[in-house]
């Protein structure tokens, strides 16, 4: 038996993203997907952006972007679930070929990778207003245990990348940042505390189940979820119903098992009615006891019986007590306690009447509308929770099943890619762990008295898959690129695709293969390309290739020499260099930045310039897509290298080029990169950009003809 691991919590999980240690690359798993709120609060905590995004639109998605830029973030979430509205550069990836149901979030910090996987979907419910069960593990590089999961966690998402048909650079730095700070793979010399289960190769249940021990006999199975068989429009057949709670039974010997099931409910009132009936006419039913503290509380009990002394009822957990007959009669005379709302509940109608029949049933009711801190708020239900409780030779024991999967077939059972991508952890406990004691908020509910619905679930919608595989714009050459589907939907229909305002392209029928649009400007306000389809419209996500290179504020004209020698030597201020910019003329044909330089700017100015960037290079808090932002942005290394390549003829002869090109490769070369787990891949990509602009500087050198100590230069410059 492994040790008890880290405790679950139902909580928010944006209180839990927001570490101050700094995000190296995150990666996020979600079923349904709001990008508002994603941006807004999520990305916001993340990448702890300043900005107000309501307030302050403009500058949140500038600095969203640049943020974006250093820390790579990726989405990976079902077609038919997301909401449009993207206007962030994070890669979104849109599964459709599978429901993809998982809920996790993965994100690479310095000296750990923190995990939460649980039921919580990438919206404002899933993250905050929503009851939610996550599994929140600080996974240390360091720790063999640990480093084992990182590894699944790590093969598992590269599985969910195939599963999009797109590379993702996030994932891709994701997995180098994780992998370059494991130890060598070793197999562990304890047991793990949780192991990752998901349903990309084979079901969960079984896998979950060969965990538990060969002489195991089950004593006892809890089930939380907000559905159960039914758990999506696809009903399976009354005779299946079933399946989940068969299967565990199945597995190992279970003779008396007691079934416990959690439902969500409505809950409440949380105050009382005008006309509350005497506790004596109601026995058998809940009822609601609000006490009237500091914050106020509520506590849910069913009378059964009364004496001449006392009012026998059962809690919340089901368990018999007593209360001084005058305390529960004061109680009603001051209107403190009344009937609660009817037990009714979204469920499984049939699936509970068979249990009832075969088995020891309890079914709980976990109340969504309720007080938090005096304030009635409600929170649905939308954790889900499989706790198996077993007895051994070694004792007792549970095993959970905690993550994104529903009590159903479809989540847990089926093979092959008619069932849900799911994922889930398993735990191992020691004792006995029963679902009243998980979540102590559930309100035991007489299965007699327990009316249960079948939920309404949305008819599919329709995707923008039909038609086209992706979009994606790259920021260096311009271009947007979109795979139209080379085999959709054999109708011809009119269609039209669009960009904010623009139409890009239209036509009787949408076309096949790859289109490819010059010259696209990619602006802040959105990163998603608009496809009418006859009276369909879907939103598309454009995937962002070398976001480095992305000019995070539009601007008249991009920064000649002369600007990026005043920024980078610190001789102008950045709001003060644009609004320069966006004043420049050509009527003498020369840059109103002329004036801060006098006749021109001198070496030292370049110099400076130089070694601003150097520093910037050399700065150990530096992770790698920063450093690599440094080297591509549009003020960066190669832009300074094209700036010089431009004023040819301008502000430099061909032997003041040649000069100051190989300054600046002289200025890479002796730089002295920190000693950390990115060092190795720094020189590569340092390595690659002095090798080009070397090549480049050839056509550049200077004749030694009459000049015979430009020979020596030459020889010392390599």
């Amino acid at each position: 038996m492994s040790r008890q691991p880290r405790p679950l919590a139902i909580r928010s999980a944006l209180e839990q993203i927001g570490d101050e240690s700094r995000c190296l690359a995150a990666v996020f798993c979600s079923y349904t997907f709001d990008p508002a709120f994603f941006e807004n609060q999520v990305l916001r905590t993340l990448l702890k952006l300043r900005s107000d995004p309501e307030e302050h639109t403009t500058d949140f998605l500038n600095e969203g972007r640049l943020a974006l830029q250093t820390t790579p973030v990726a989405c990976f979430v079902d077609a038919g679930a997301r909401t449009p509205g993207q206007r962030l550069p994070y890669e979104q990836y849109i599964i459709s070929g599978r429901v993809f149901h998982p809920k996790l979030a993965l994100l690479a910090r310095d000296d750990h990778a923190l995990l939460l996987l649980g039921s919580g979907n990438l919206t404002r419910g899933g993250y905050g207003d929503n009851t939610e069960l996550w599994s929140t593990l600080r996974l240390s590089y360091t720790t063999a245990t640990d480093a084992v999961l990182l590894r699944d966690l790590l093969a598992a998402l590269r599985d969910v990348e195939a599963l999009s048909g797109r590379r993702s650079d996030a994932l891709a730095e994701l997995v180098r940042v994780v992998s370059a700070r494991l130890p060598p793979a070793s197999a562990p010399t304890t047991a793990p505390t949780c192991r990752l289960l998901h349903s990309l190769h084979e079901p969960i249940l079984p896998a979950f189940l060969r965990l538990l021990p060969a002489d195991a006999k089950i004593v006892q199975i809890g089930m939380l979820a907000p559905f159960y068989e039914r758990d999506d429009a696809g009903a399976l057949s009354p005779d299946e119903v079933d399946g989940v709670v068969s299967e565990i039974l199945r597995s190992r010997p279970s003779t008396g098992a007691v079934l416990d099931m959690g439902f969500t409910w409505q809950g409440g009132p949380l105050s009382p009615p005008a006309a509350i009936p005497p506790l004596a006419e109601r026995p058998g039913t809940l009822w609601v006891h609000r006490i009237a503290e500091d914050p106020p509380r509520l506590e849910y009990f069913t009378p059964h019986r009364w004496t001449a002394q006392s009012l026998r009822y059962a809690d919340r957990a089901g368990s018999s007590r007593t209360w001084a007959r005058e305390e529960a009669e004061a109680a009603w005379s001051a209107r403190a306690v009344f009937p609660a709302a009817p037990c009714v509940a979204n469920g499984p109608q049939q699936l509970v009447r068979l249990l009832r029949e075969r088995h020891t049933l309890r079914t709980w009711l976990y109340p969504s509308y309720r007080l938090e801190a005096g304030r009635p708020v409600k929170r649905p239900l939308h954790a889900k929770l499989i706790a198996v409780v077993v007895t051994t030779a070694a004792g007792e024991a549970t095993y959970l099943l905690v993550g994104s999967p529903n009590a159903s077939r479809r989540a847990l059972l089926i093979p092959g890619g008619q069932a849900n991508v799911e994922f889930a952890l398993a735990l191992a406990l020691a004792g006995r762990w029963t679902l009243d004691v998980l979540a102590p908020e559930l309100v035991a509910c007489p299965p007699d008295q327990l009316v249960l619905t079948t939920p309404d679930f949305p008819a599919p919608v329709v995707t923008a898959a039909r038609w086209i595989d992706w979009a994606e714009y790259d920021a260096q050459t311009r271009e947007l690129r979109v795979q139209w589907r080379e085999h959709g939907p054999e109708a011809p229909a009119a269609y039209r695709l669009a960009y904010l305002d623009s139409t890009l392209s239209a036509g009787p029928a949408p076309p096949h293969g790859l289109q490819v649009i010059p010259d696209f400007e990619l602006r802040p306000t959105s990163c998603e390309l608009v496809l009418e389809v006859e009276a369909d419209t879907t939103m598309v996500p454009i995937i962002v290739l070398n976001l480095a290179a992305l000019q995070v504020e539009a601007m008249a004209t991009k920064y000649d020499l002369a600007a990026l020698v005043a920024l980078l030597s610190r001789r102008i201020g950045v709001a003060r260099l644009r609004q320069l910019v966006a004043q420049q003329t050509d009527a003498a044909g020369h840059s109103v930045l002329e004036a801060l330089f006098g006749e021109g700017f001198t070496p030292t100015d370049v110099f400076r310039m130089f070694h601003a960037l150097a520093r910037e290079l050399a700065d150990p808090e530096r992770s790698l897509p920063a450093f690599r932002h440094v080297l591509q942005r549009p003020t960066g290394v190669l832009a300074v290298w094209q700036a010089l390549r431009e004023a040819l003829g301008g502000h430099l002869s061909r032997e003041q080029l040649w000069f100051y090109g190989f300054e600046l490769v002289r200025s890479l070369e002796i730089l002295a990169l920190p000693d950390d787990a990115d060092r190795a891949d720094k020189a590569a990509e340092l390595a690659a950009v002095v090798a080009r602009v070397r090549s480049e500087l050839v056509e550049f050198t200077p004749s030694a003809t009459g000049h015979p100590w430009v020979d020596a230069i030459v020889r010392f410059y390599g």
